[in-house]
C-alpha cells in the first residue's frame, strides 16, 4: 500500500510514520544552498543526529502532519 492510498483510507498519524519509515533506503542527491546545508548540520548535531536521521524525520512530520491537517 502507498501513501496516497493510506492517506485516501484515513490512516493515523502512527500508521503514516510507520509506513514512511519502511522499506529500502535509496540514495538521492539534493541541491540546496551551501547556508542552509550548513544550518540543517548545526541543527542536527545540536540535537545529536546526524544530518540524513535529520533530514528524514523532518519529512515524516511534515508527511504525516499536513496529511492530518487535510483529512483531519
Amino acid at each position: 500500500m502507498d501513501y496516497v492510498t493510506l492517506l485516501n483510507n484515513g490512516a493515523g498519524e502512527m500508521e503514516l510514520q510507520t509506513h514512511l519509515s519502511q522499506g529500502d533506503e535509496t540514495t538521492i542527491t539534493v541541491r540546496v544552498p551551501k547556508n542552509l546545508k550548513d544550518a540543517c548540520a548545526d541543527v542536527a548535531a545540536i540535537r545529536g543526529l546526524n544530518m540524513s536521521t535529520y533530514v528524514r524525520s523532518c519529512l515524516i512530520r511534515d508527511l504525516t502532519e499536513r496529511s492530518q491537517e487535510r483529512h483531519g
